[in-house]
């Protein structure tokens, strides 16, 4: 299509430029867990891993992690699975409302999540416990526990894996189960041996996926797990205590729980494409005579599936809006709903280290957006439209920081770009745009290769028969016919930088905090109240942005396209 050297040199500039901000930082990090001092490479040596897995604690907080891990992922995934059958298979009323509320929830960050379980199950003054109290005299639930931390992780993922399961099952023919159905089966018999067969592949997937973020998930165990009374560590917690949260820190072992959460997340997500790449086999759209519908219900059954949904919504998606906002309109909370007040809000609107930190959030979310935005689309570009062997290479690292939890991407880019490469960016904003770029560019890339997908490369070739330079061509005929998935690619990665309080835990200073990182603060340092009015500000931001994105996309595109 185009020339052939100009292509390979620009591929491979992408190649050298993505390979110097991820493959390098994550070399440097993965020999500084083999250091005596991760901040001075040398000195290498295994006697602090065999060190790590002798010790009780750490192997503890292993054995936490995994175990926690795959129990919210397999209970997540059961309830995915059923709110997306209920939705997309059911003929019953609200369905529409259930899925936007689950989308909804999707967006909402995990700091969010913990504060409205801590609010409606803590066992001294959660609304829950003073509920039942009032009726039945005992306070049942705890959130502080291994149930409660269970729960609130299910409660975070459980929109993912809607959407992985729902996307599946709305590319699956009706007509399957409407031969099943005419051969005798009834409607739970066919479900279960024709369309439940079928969605395996999404269903392993959407529980790794999962097991995967509850793994890598920092702040709901910390918030939580360090509050039970039996202290619940997981492997990121014990990484963000040892080198954050004792002095003097242990880096060495900080750094050896990143590198183990690394390998865990990274060989689910090799997993994770690897059936991705398999699914193929399970192909139910045939080209003609595909169709998608709802099973008509008996008025009894209509009732019952939608009162369940609608509680199993309003339980996931409506509770972590509700509680922290009851929360923020008191001094103190107890529990008791009487004399509310805006005392929080008069105090956040005149707060000028609030303001400082939404400024911050907002530069360096907007600068994340649409340098990832552009970055991504020559990334997109060159690796579907070119057929050099070096596209592979750049599609794959491009890929890598998808594997790189949060808290530790956050240690790679101080490790990198403080310890060893420093560039002067430290305790700057752009180091925070920097490792920001590194978390979110494999979403950005995906977001606009579906783009690039959709367009005929016939339209390009026309512009090189016709004299067009390769920058012409992506100038006035690629860019136009992508602006759209470009603005939702940014967009996206906006909500994703504007809530992400894990990334910038080792990277943020006095003056470059941002919001996510301070509500986090005051929220582990006793200012719930007060972190609440910021939640909800927050959240009201975050609201705005989704709908938004739905109504350039339709739900249903949403929910395809994830």
């Amino acid at each position: 299509m185009f020339q052939l050297l100009p292509l390979r040199v620009i591929v491979i500039l992408l190649i050298l430029l993505l390979g110097f901000f991820i493959l390098v930082p994550l070399g440097i990090f993965i020999l500084a867990s083999f250091s005596g001092d991760p901040f001075m490479l040398g000195g290498f040596t295994l006697s602090h891993y065999i060190s790590f897995f002798t010790s009780k604690r750490y192997l503890n907080s292993l054995y936490n992690t995994i175990i926690i891990s795959i129990a919210s992922a397999a209970l997540s995934t059961l309830l995915g699975l059923f709110m997306a059958i209920l939705i997309h298979k059911m003929d019953i009323p609200l369905k529409r409302y259930a899925s936007a509320s689950i989308i909804i929830a999707y967006i909402i960050p995990p700091y969010m999540q913990a504060a409205a379980w801590i609010t409606m199950a803590n066992p001294v003054n959660g609304i829950l416990n003073i509920l039942t109290q009032n009726l039945f005299g005992i306070k049942p639930f705890n959130v502080f526990s291994y149930i409660g931390l269970i729960w609130v992780l299910t409660a975070f993922t459980m929109p993912l894996t809607y959407l992985m399961i729902s996307s599946r099952l709305l590319s699956i023919d009706s007509t399957l189960e409407d031969q099943s159905l005419v051969s005798g089966a009834g409607l739970i018999r066919t479900f279960r041996r024709v369309l439940v067969p079928l969605l395996l592949p999404s269903l392993f997937t959407a529980w790794l996926y999962s097991f995967i973020i509850s793994a890598e998930n920092f702040i709901i165990p910390y918030m939580i797990g360090v509050a039970a009374a039996e202290r619940i560590e997981t492997l990121a917690v014990t990484l963000y205590i040892d080198a954050f949260a004792i002095y003097p820190p242990n880096y060495t072992t900080a750094s050896i729980a990143s590198v183990i959460l690394l390998l865990m997340s990274g060989m689910g997500s090799l997993i994770y494409y690897r059936i991705l790449a398999t699914e193929r086999k399970y192909v139910t759209i045939v080209g003609r005579g595909f169709q998608t519908r709802a099973h008509i219900l008996k008025r009894s059954y209509k009732l019952l599936l939608s009162i369940s949904m609608i509680i199993l919504t309003s339980i996931i998606a409506i509770t972590p809006l509700i509680a922290p906002l009851l929360m923020s309109l008191y001094r103190v909370w107890t529990g008791s709903l009487a004399s509310p007040t805006l005392a929080n809000y008069d105090r956040m609107f005149s707060d000028p280290y609030f303001w400082r930190s939404l400024i911050n959030i907002l530069i360096v979310s907007s600068l994340a957006a649409a340098i990832l935005a552009m970055f991504s689309f020559l990334i997109a570009y060159f690796s579907i439209r070119t057929k050099l062997k070096e596209r592979r290479i750049l599609e794959f690292i491009s890929t890598i920081p998808i594997a790189v939890p949060a808290i530790v991407a956050g240690f790679v880019i101080l490790l990198a770009w403080y310890a060893h490469i420093n560039i002067g960016i430290h305790g700057t904003l752009a180091i925070l745009v920097l490792a920001a770029i590194f978390r979110f560019i494999p979403f950005s890339v995906r977001t606009i290769s579906g783009g690039i997908l959709s367009i005929s490369s016939e339209l390009e070739e026309a512009s090189s028969v016709s004299g067009a330079t390769l920058t012409q061509t992506l100038r006035k005929v690629v860019t136009p016919l992508v602006s759209r998935q470009m603005l939702i690619s940014a967009i996206l990665t906006f909500t994703l930088v504007f809530r992400d309080a894990v990334t910038p835990l080792f990277l943020a200073t006095g003056a470059t905090m941002v919001l996510p990182l301070y509500i986090f603060y005051l929220w582990v340092t006793g200012y719930m109240e007060y972190a609440a009015a910021m939640i909800t500000f927050q959240m009201l931001i975050l609201l705005i942005i989704i709908i938004i994105v739905m109504r350039f996309m339709g739900l249903e595109a949403f929910i395809r396209g994830r």
